[in-house]
């Protein structure tokens, strides 16, 4: 039987839920990509997947796989700018906000002014 993944929320691809040396999860591409990883994975004791990031100073090791973090090949990532922010709405104008209606008294539609209920009460 194949092995099961859970599938990335954004773009429905199978991912490998890792646990990174600094203990937050990281999603990686489950398959290994020796030519383009950037992420030793390998399992620990307890059977949990764990990894870190391939420095000169710290290479793979032979029982790591080299994997590749699915933040990089999602297909629902947006294209980003050259500072760091992705540009979904930068060519876009923001609309005008709404006037809104206001009643007799001030107050917007469908508001209830409550000074006459409290002057009834206290007296």
């Amino acid at each position: 039987m194949p092995a099961r993944h859970p599938l990335c929320r954004r773009c429905l691809a199978p991912v490998a839920v890792t646990t990174t040396e600094a203990g937050r999860m990281l999603l990686i591409d489950p398959t290994p990509d020796p030519q383009y990883g950037n992420t030793a994975v390998h399992r620990d004791a307890t059977g949990r997947l764990r990894s870190r990031r391939i420095t000169a100073e710290r290479p793979a090791m032979p029982w790591e796989r080299v994997c590749v973090p699915h933040a990089a090949t999602c297909a629902a990532n947006q294209p980003q700018r050259p500072g760091g922010r992705a540009d979904t709405h930068a060519e876009q104008p923001r609309p005008a906000p709404q006037a809104r209606r206001r009643s007799a008294t001030g107050l917007p539609a469908g508001v209830v002014s409550l000074t006459d209920y409290r002057r009834r009460r206290r007296t």
